[in-house]
């Protein structure tokens, strides 16, 4: 019965708060595993508790954690104290009046800990740490996207069996965005010795897993993009209101740059932000210029300008989607990576600062800006300058995607308009074409395209999940769904919603050809779900709530479901079906 039990374990959802699905939208199509991973290792026991190791692992491709850095917090299950730390510190140190003689360095059942700054003397310090919290993103400098701290934790037992995990584990980086799951004991982490030749092993070690949702982090975006070019004098600026409005109502939300010289510079940073009064109200403005056009290249002009005047920006980077990256001849005065998200398609590009020249993007202000230019070979079956060609599908800055132009809005060329049922020539191609198809027999044009070649042109996959995508993208503001009298969804709502609940499914460890059951009526969550399931790559098994316990419980056992929705009403059914599993 136990392997029985093993092989179909299955978690009871109930649905009668779909809600409770709203914690994060924290998958990333360019960065798909991309998280922070963080492990507490403990090393060696103490006469009341155990010295540990704790390691913050960031690997993520592109998204780093700035000034003034990290601040991890936990509740203790049972009394526990720090007695001291190294590498780290708690902020505060709370009630100790108890203790007499050797007092802990904190006694907050909620302790918050944060990393040493730069220059602390060296018997405070571990490897990995003192870098006031600033830890790089992976693809940037993996040697820096790690950061540790020492604990030595007492009344918490002193076996394996007696102690017991933090709970409820926060991390602000530096602000909020992030999701942790539980701390699970996984194998203990495998350490090797200076001279490589002798392996330890820590005494016990939980893992704990935190997700970057940009929704959860701030209610706006963060930049925007602005575009032009050297063949059309129309600049296309940041949509208007693209991360908020400029509030009359509300005095000092924004500095009027005819004043900003005397806005005082603080050299800190400050998460409330203090932005210059734009048209767009982001912090960070992308400007993509097509510059020049020579015979066998082309070259692209990048800036980057900051309206905060609350934020420095150290080890910045930009991910930017065009096709032509595969063909990148020079880049000047930025580093290039490619992350190709899409196997061998080059179409991903992460640009950052050369370190101590321009990897620090100063607040708003005469500095506040960086540059460069990059080169691109012509490859002449994909390069055109039409219809937008040269501008990029995609850019995030520093992890968050920014907002861009209206496709109908790109730069267009001097000899073509989106509007081109005004041109004379269009009307009079138009008129030919159909000249020549009432000329032609329709046979001819069937036997055409019976030799036509299968191509992403002509023969896209048809799923729910480009539809649902295809949906929200056209028809976002339409309805998606009414159900009962409350629930009223958009396309775009129902996009979101279904991300979110992927999201989910992929952190809890469903993935690829795992199945997933469902035994509901047809309600909304039940509508959702044949979405959200496909996305995180699980095989959806829809039940009918009609059958009796003993078919549910066969073909919960048939498809080995590893996860089981159940609606409020049907929990009765599952319970039983699940019974009869196991006995």
């Amino acid at each position: 019965m136990n392997i029985l039990f093993s092989r179909f374990s299955i978690l009871l959802l109930f649905l009668c708060s779909w809600t409770s699905f709203t914690t994060t939208e924290a998958y990333d199509a360019l960065d798909p595993t991309g998280n922070i991973t963080i492990k507490w290792d403990i090393i060696s026991w103490t006469p009341d508790g155990y010295l540990a190791v704790v390691t913050i692992f960031n690997f993520q491709q592109y998204r780093h954690i700035e000034a003034p850095g990290w601040q991890l917090g936990w509740t203790w299950l049972k009394k526990e104290v720090i007695w001291s730390m190294v590498g780290g510190q708690a902020t505060e140190q709370g009630d100790c009046s108890k203790f007499k003689g050797n007092i802990p360095h904190c006694c907050k059942k909620t302790p918050t800990i944060v990393d040493l700054l730069p220059g602390t003397p060296y018997n405070q310090q571990i490897s990995n740490c003192c870098r006031g919290g600033v830890i790089s993103a992976w693809a940037q400098d993996p040697a820096t996207a790690i950061s540790s701290f020492q604990i030595s934790v007492g009344q918490s037992g002193t076996t394996n069996t007696t102690v017991r995990a933090p709970r409820n584990i926060t991390l602000k980086a530096p602000g909020p965005g992030y999701t942790c799951g539980p701390a699970k004991l996984v194998k203990p982490s495998k350490f090797i010795s200076a001279d490589k030749r002798r392996k330890t092993q820590a005494l016990l070690t939980w893992n704990i897993t935190c997700t970057y949702s940009q929704f959860l982090a701030r209610k706006t975006p963060t930049c925007c993009v602005s575009l032009s070019s050297f063949y059309n004098e129309t600049i296309i600026p940041c949509p208007t209101c693209s991360c908020g409005c400029q509030n009359s109502s509300q005095a000092g939300t924004c500095v009027d740059p005819k004043i900003a010289s005397v806005v005082p510079a603080s050299g800190k940073n400050n998460l409330e932000p203090l932005l210059q009064c734009t048209q767009h109200m982001c912090p960070i403005r992308v400007h993509w210029h097509v510059k020049t056009n020579y015979k066998e290249y082309w070259r692209v002009k990048v800036a980057i300008t900051n309206f905060n005047y609350n934020m420095n920006y150290s080890q910045w980077n930009l991910v930017v989607q065009h096709p032509n990256f595969d063909n990148l001849t020079q880049l000047f005065s930025f580093n290039y990576k490619p992350l190709n998200p899409y196997a061998n398609i080059n179409d991903t590009a992460m640009l950052w600062g050369i370190k101590f020249y321009n990897d620090f993007l100063s607040q708003a202000g005469p500095v506040g800006n960086v540059q460069s230019e990059l080169l691109f070979q012509k490859n002449p079956l994909e390069f055109t300058f039409e219809k937008g060609w040269a501008f990029p599908r995609r850019i995030y800055f520093n992890g968050d995607n920014c907002v861009m132009p209206p496709p109908d809005s790109y730069p267009w060329l001097p000899n073509a308009s989106p509007n081109l049922a005004t041109s004379p020539f269009v009307i009079l191609l138009i008129t030919f074409f159909s000249v020549l198809i009432l000329i032609l027999p329709p046979q001819e044009f069937f036997e055409e395209m019976e030799d036509m070649k299968p191509c992403a042109a002509n023969s896209p996959p048809l799923t729910p999940i480009g539809f649902l995508e295809r949906a929200a993208t056209v028809y976002g503001d339409c309805t998606s769904i009414f159900y009962g009298t409350n629930t009223v969804y958009t396309w775009r709502e129902t996009n979101l919603r279904c991300l979110r609940v992927a999201s989910s499914l992929s952190s809890i460890g469903i993935g690829r050809s795992d199945a997933v059951s469902v035994l509901s009526p047809n309600t909304s969550a039940m509508y959702e779900l044949q979405f959200a399931v496909p996305m995180s790559g699980a095989i959806l098994n829809n039940i009918n709530t009609r059958l009796d316990a003993r078919t549910v419980s066969v073909l919960l056992r048939h498809c080995g479901s590893k996860l089981l929705f159940v609606d409020v009403f049907s929990v009765d059914l599952a319970v039983e079906a699940i019974s009869i599993m196991f006995n």
